[in-house]
């Protein structure tokens, strides 16, 4: 009988399935924001598509910078510690860019960009050691695999999930925020009697002004509603992070850790001595 491609059997190393689960939720936020940033800079706050991709620059400046830290870190501090501390952090930047506006610029996004970036690394970086520091030299190829495969199903189910959320949350949004388009809300007949004056102001007969006031403000509620619909994608990935917190509590301690090296590095000289 052929051996099976993908050795499902590794994953009884709880360290390796919980690192795994933990990394397919890390990679539903890491491409999910990529995804999402640039696409809500460019549709509603009209970023070329350049200047889109730069908006992710801070993210990956700090997650650059704080890999070598955190690497030296594993080694001080426990590993659940450190990925507490990553899940911290990105709930923090995740709570912070849902809470968007229309008005808001590149120097309201860096900030919350640059916090993400600093978290990815405790979470990335002590998942991927604790994940395989235990694992036979000879599976280790094969426990990899399956760490990786992880991360790359949670970007395809990251991408597929923000466009679906943004989808119909637009729809919800937009379905409440009609009920404002009446003559009994006086913000609304407010701001169509001042567009209505303005366009007329403008050159435009009365009827062609209301009715050009009327698709203005119905631009601005669509907007709105993409507006709220990103901000809910954002809600909801903070709490997926804040939902993977209890998974810490099957990670072994830095003492378990210690003596499952040792133990390791028994059995591979030993069977390197064999050979």
């Amino acid at each position: 009988i052929p051996e099976p491609i993908v050795n499902f059997h590794l994953l009884r190393n709880v360290p390796l399935s919980v690192g795994s689960l933990m990394g397919l939720i890390f990679g539903i936020g890491l491409f999910g924001t990529t995804f999402v940033l640039p696409q809500f800079t460019q549709e509603l706050l009209g970023y070329s598509a350049y200047d889109a991709g730069l908006v992710l620059f801070p993210r990956a400046l700090t997650l650059f910078l704080f890999m070598p830290v955190v690497g030296w870190l594993y080694k001080h501090v426990d590993a659940r510690i450190t990925v507490a501390f990553g899940l911290g952090m990105l709930y923090w930047s995740f709570q912070g860019l849902s809470h968007l506006t229309l008005g808001i610029d590149f120097r309201h996004l860096a900030p919350m960009l640059l916090i993400m970036g600093a978290g990815m690394p405790f979470m990335f970086v002590t998942l991927t050691t604790v994940s395989l520091a235990t694992i036979p030299r000879e599976h280790m190829t094969e426990a990899s695999s399956l760490y990786t495969l992880s991360r790359r199903i949670g970007g395809n189910i990251g991408y597929a999930l923000v466009a679906t959320i943004v989808a119909n949350r637009m729809q919800y949004h937009r379905s409440h925020l009609v009920d404002t388009f009446s003559i009994y809300n006086s913000l609304f007949e407010r701001r169509l009697d001042m567009l209505t004056g303005g366009l007329e102001r403008a050159g435009m007969g009365a009827y062609q002004a209301a009715h050009a006031a009327m698709g203005i403000l119905a631009r601005e509620m669509g907007q709105q509603a993409t507006m709220l619909a990103y901000n809910d994608v954002s809600k909801i990935m903070g709490w997926m992070f804040v939902a993977a917190a209890p998974l810490l509590i099957v990670l072994p301690s830095q003492r378990m850790m210690r003596g499952a090296l040792a133990a390791k590095r028994e059995r591979d000289g030993a069977g390197g001595g064999g050979h």
